[in-house]
């Protein structure tokens, strides 16, 4: 049996794991490492209710240090 890794730091229900994926227990959401640097993924948070700006900006930029990355485009596009 393949054991789950242990998460490197939680911020809220974020979780993020060695390598940079990320994941949110209460929601059941889950971000790996290569999907970081998406320009539009972001978008569909802001109509989850429960969802929460401060702890996940945290837990994101972790997990972009800790998957190596270096730049992010965001596309703006929440009208």
């Amino acid at each position: 049996m393949v054991q789950a890794p242990e998460p490197l730091k939680r911020f809220g229900c974020w979780q993020v794991f060695p390598g940079g994926d990320m994941e949110n227990e209460a929601l059941g959401y889950e971000i790996t490492a290569d999907r970081l640097i998406e320009s539009d993924w972001w978008v569909s948070f802001l109509t989850e209710p429960k969802f929460d700006w401060n702890t996940f900006i945290h837990a994101y930029f972790f997990a972009c240090q800790e998957a190596k990355v270096e730049m992010i485009n965001l596309k703006m596009n929440f009208l």
